[in-house]
């Protein structure tokens, strides 16, 4: 299987058969043909969704994480960018949830200031959570870590800003 890529558009060589696939928003293009996502087999597993595309009898897989801007193309388990096996990192759903609500509890605390500090927080505890090198223990760590660093520093700007409104 000989692969390259080029933007979202992999050419990757199966069976002695060039095939093109494409990505662009909700459509995926096999050799200039269209496919719409919403019409193509799918299944979630934790931040991916996972889609078939047709490509002869073999297993190709469109790996989507959007909230990490992540996309890779497998055939039979290899990813067509890397050649090696994809490792999607297992990670239960609750896991972030426990992130989200408190993240969610300092939108609503912080208003504005609280989801300005929030959003980042909530895109770094993502790219920590997809990290295939660490362990569960060590993304739940850092996540509660960013959790943490977040509530600091929505309080020590809403300190400053009362300490400057108070004339001190």
């Amino acid at each position: 299987m000989e692969k390259e890529r080029q933007g979202k558009s992999w050419i990757v060589e199966v069976d002695g058969k060039s095939w093109e696939v494409g990505f662009s928003g909700e459509k995926v293009t096999v050799n200039g043909e269209g496919n719409k996502l919403k019409d193509l087999w799918a299944r979630k597993n934790g931040n991916w969704t996972i889609y078939g595309v047709p490509i002869e009898a073999k297993r190709a897989e469109l790996y989507i994480n959007m909230e990490i801007g992540r996309i890779n193309l497998v055939i039979d388990g290899i990813d067509c960018e890397t050649g090696k096996p994809l490792d999607i990192p297992e990670t239960p759903g609750w896991a972030i949830h426990i992130i989200d609500i408190g993240l969610i509890l300092l939108i609503v605390k912080g208003g504005i200031l609280g989801c300005l500090i929030a959003l980042p927080g909530r895109i770094a505890a993502a790219r920590a959570f997809d990290d295939e090198t660490s362990s569960f223990t060590e993304k739940m760590i850092i996540g509660l870590m960013i959790l943490a660093c977040c509530w600091a520093a929505y309080l020590a700007i809403a300190f400053l800003i009362a300490g400057v409104a108070a004339g001190l």
